[in-house]
């Protein structure tokens, strides 16, 4: 017991030296930088595009990719000019019908033909996720129109096995 006198003592000066220290160190408010109130608005849509699953080209072995995700599509700038507020619920699923009726079989052949050509190795890094969906974005964009150009592509499902 007379052993642990010291170590707690020492605790418990450490524990106050370093509150101590964060007390003095932390940002004044006139320090701390300034938030900008105002978030950039995104003048655009989601496209969701429905799950797929592939095999992947790893060789002497089945392995399987399940991927769903979402393009970022930009409204055209005129209807942008012409919109105060962001798109209603009606505006968007009235893109997403159109979108789907003219481009959903070229972005499902892109899918397919890109994911079924990677290996597991490709693609299970954040860095390949990455350079994946540089890549789809690219092979898609080559179809669309100008004011039409894909952003950002989220992954909203991507599973191994």
């Amino acid at each position: 017991m007379a052993r642990l006198i010291p170590i707690i003592g020492a605790a418990v000066v450490a524990l106050i030296i370093g509150g101590g220290a964060a007390w003095f160190l932390k940002p004044t408010p006139e320090a701390a930088p300034a938030v900008e109130e105002h978030e950039e608005v995104f003048a655009g849509f989601i496209y969701p595009v429905k799950e797929k699953i592939v095999n992947l080209a790893d060789p002497g072995a089945k392995r399987y990719l399940k991927v769903s995700l979402a393009l970022q599509v930009p409204e055209s700038p005129a209807a942008a000019a012409k919109r105060k507020a962001p798109p209603t619920p009606e505006e968007e699923k009235k893109f997403q019908e159109e979108f789907s009726q003219h481009f959903s079989a070229q972005v499902n052949d892109v899918l397919v033909n890109v994911l079924s050509a990677k290996r597991t190795d490709d693609v299970s890094t954040p860095e390949g996720k990455e350079r994946l969906r540089e890549e789809l974005k690219g092979r898609i964009n080559g179809f669309l129109p100008k004011d039409q150009k894909v952003t950002k592509i989220f992954l909203l499902d991507f599973v191994i096995q």
